[in-house]
């Protein structure tokens, strides 16, 4: 995903299957129901953990307000 402005909120819920999601060059694996929040401004970028298997997930934006 592309950073979005300062303040901006994500939450990442994995619905099925294995998600890596790395943020800032941390990598965190989630499985299903894992939820994970973290600052949109951040480099950030998601990949099925098993290349073998479906995974899905959903992701919530929040935007921060530009100029606040």
């Amino acid at each position: 995903g592309t950073p979005h402005l300062p303040g901006t909120r994500e939450f990442f819920t994995c619905l099925d299957g294995r998600v890596n999601l790395m943020i800032a060059g941390t990598r965190f694996e989630l499985a299903e129901g894992d939820v994970l929040a973290f600052p949109g401004n951040q480099p950030h970028s998601y990949q099925n953990g098993d290349a073998q298997a479906r995974a899905r997930g959903v992701s919530v934006v929040v935007f921060a307000k530009a100029g606040v």
